[in-house]
């Protein structure tokens, strides 16, 4: 596992983020949800817990960079990112969006806005992971691969009254 690639990724797409969420939030989603404003924190409060989220954020993203180079092959794949981004989106819509919608005041509107927001984002989130942290021949933290010869381990039985070959002369 190549760190300083996990690293990159990671700072790529925490990065990235930043303005991609306030483009979201402002531009595309905004009008749904200035129309929901009851049920959202004013910008005021949003803007003082910001630290927090980004915070928290980065570190979410470092775990699913992780989780990515533990269980990928050793080799760029944005299409691979894109399918690991896609489960990520299911289970944060699962866990997070949808409980959003069963405990707090928003509308249909809103937690859909809430779904395809975090599921563009999780889909760009996995293309920019899975393009990263490849490992690259030649260097000290490839993976070495191996082969073992089973053949001479798995013989018939000797014939009965017979020696082991390893025993004949």
């Amino acid at each position: 596992m190549n760190y300083w690639r996990i690293a990159a990724a990671t700072l790529a797409v925490w990065l990235l983020s930043i303005p991609f969420g306030a483009l979201m939030h402002h531009g595309v989603l905004g009008a749904i949800y200035a129309a929901n404003a009851a049920a959202l924190r004013p910008d005021a409060d949003i803007i003082r817990r910001l630290p927090i989220g980004y915070g928290v954020q980065l570190l979410g993203f470092l775990a699913a960079t992780f989780i990515y180079a533990e269980t990928s092959p050793r080799r760029s794949s944005v299409p691979r990112g894109i399918r690991f981004g896609a489960l990520l989106g299911v289970v944060v819509v699962s866990l997070a969006v949808n409980w959003n919608y069963v405990t707090q005041p928003i509308s249909r509107l809103v937690w859909a806005a809430e779904v395809f927001e975090y599921m563009v984002s999780a889909l760009i989130c996995g293309a920019i992971i899975g393009a990263i942290p490849a490992e690259q021949r030649g260097t000290v933290l490839t993976q070495k691969r191996f082969s073992v010869n089973t053949s001479s381990l798995i013989e018939a039985p000797p014939a009965r009254g017979s020696r082991p070959a390893c025993l004949a002369q």
